[in-house]
């Protein structure tokens, strides 16, 4: 009998879907569910330090960054 279910939780559209899945699955066998993802930690360390506030400082730049980025009606 199943007694663990692994789940990932990848951030993609199917995650919703295969976590649904773990879980009525779960429930019908009694099992116990994990979800699991990965980290790139090189990925993190070229990040540096966030100061407080810094997530909505990074939106407005990617705004601008857009923004510079689309075309412009002459």
């Amino acid at each position: 009998m199943i007694k663990r279910i692994l789940v990932a939780l990848s951030g993609t559209p199917f995650t919703a879907t295969a976590t649904k899945y773990a879980l009525d699955l779960a429930k019908l066998l009694k099992a116990e569910v994990t979800g699991v993802t990965d980290v790139d930690i090189a990925q993190l360390m070229k990040v540096g330090p966030v100061p407080v506030g810094g997530g909505a400082a990074a939106r407005r730049q990617a705004s601008r960054s857009i923004a510079s980025m689309s075309p412009r009606s002459t």
